[in-house]
């Protein structure tokens, strides 16, 4: 039987999405997931799992030695796919790999565009680069960074671009829930302009900057708006948290901080209720948050330095700015003319799904793995 171990030691979204959606288009394919015992209970309450899958908790401390005893409990599989180049598999390259007979990188994003600028990291990112076979990232901005970044060593990698898709976009062709119904819920005035600022977290989301752009909107602009900041995962703390929450308070009264987890009903509910979704994180790849909101023709507002050449290919409408400054001026425009704006954004939702939906999306990354067990089957 086809056999794919991943390693990811944190919990994450993207993985349980990849995972979910390779059992629904094969079940002839056996998975297991190297992680931490935290991450395990999480991924055992979402991940589709059948009898032969398997979650193993391992040990990734940075003594180099440390992981081999909990290795053991690992068997052999024909790819071990790494969805980002974390440090912890540069530490332990060369016990990890004993693992499989082919090595499969995704480039995460921030691995790339932050960590490869520590030079411990990049050391540790060079290590896992010698032993991998195949890389794959969502755009060809971030493969020609990626070859510019690590040259030769990059060079000789067959790299293909697939994209993780959006299952917020399924829960958006369900949901039969208006926007006002949403506003509702939530108390927010029917006949506010919902505005979001960012999708999560991080201070990689320039929360502080946006908020300062707000603050100098006119007073007759914001009293038509509801700023809606959400925060459920990603934040660095309570510090940050209240910075923000500061900022908040001295730009507008009508705002709400979104703390809790959200399901992605809810999350679905929150984008049909958004009127304007701003993404201006300092790097990314392509955001999944931003895709549904423009799945569901909502008006999006990205940083001009992110690289979403191939969502313009596609023709799907969004604006840009230069600087996040520039938010003031712009976001008056809009809130002016919502509905001329909101128009220019109603053939987006076609063209969205084709790009980003899972159904369109796995079939992408089941192409590279074939490739890779088509190699396998020559030896």
């Amino acid at each position: 039987m086809t056999s794919i171990i991943f390693l990811n030691t944190a919990y994450d979204w993207y993985m349980v999405q990849l995972w979910n959606s390779i059992k629904g288009y094969s079940g002839n394919i056996k998975l297991g997931l190297m992680t931490t015992q935290t991450a395990k209970e999480e991924y055992e309450k979402r991940l589709i799992l059948d009898e032969t899958d398997e979650i193993f908790a391992c040990s990734f401390s940075p003594v180099a030695l440390s992981v081999i005893p909990t290795l053991k409990q690992v068997g052999h599989y024909t790819i071990l796919h790494l969805l980002t180049m974390e440090m912890v598999a540069g530490l332990h390259i060369n016990a990890i790999r004993k693992k499989a007979d082919y090595i499969y990188l995704s480039v995460g994003g921030s691995d790339l565009y932050r960590e490869s600028k520590n030079p411990m990291f990049f050391f540790l990112q060079k290590r896992i680069l010698k032993h991998t076979s195949v890389v794959s990232s969502e755009n060809i901005q971030t493969k020609e960074c990626f070859l510019k970044t690590y040259g030769k060593l990059a060079e000789r990698l067959p790299h293909h671009v697939v994209r993780y898709g959006v299952d917020v976009i399924d829960e958006l062709k369900k949901l039969k829930s208006a926007p006002e119904e949403v506003k509702e819920k939530l108390r927010i005035g029917k006949d506010k302009i919902v505005v979001m600022l960012g999708h999560n977290g991080s201070r990689a989301h320039q929360h502080i900057k946006m908020l300062d752009a707000v603050s100098r909107l006119d007073k007759e602009i914001k009293e038509k708006c509801f700023f809606l900041i959400p925060m459920t995962y990603g934040c660095p703390g309570a510090e940050y948290r209240n910075d923000v929450k500061q900022a908040a308070q001295n730009a507008t009264d009508q705002f709400m901080i979104l703390g809790e987890f959200l399901s992605k009903e809810e999350m679905a509910e929150i984008a049909r209720m958004t009127d304007v979704m701003i993404h201006v994180q300092d790097t990314d790849q392509l955001s999944s948050t931003m895709m549904a909101h423009m799945y569901d023709e909502n008006i999006v507002i990205a940083g001009s330095w992110l690289p979403y050449g191939q969502i313009k290919e596609e023709g799907i409408r969004f604006w840009e700015v230069d600087e996040i400054s520039d938010l003031t001026g712009l976001l008056e425009e809009m809130i002016i003319n919502i509905d001329k704006y909101k128009d220019q954004c109603r053939g987006n939702r076609e063209k969205v799904y084709r790009f980003s939906s899972w159904e369109y999306c796995i079939k992408d990354w089941y192409n590279v793995y074939e490739t890779m067990l088509e190699k396998a089957e020559e030896r």
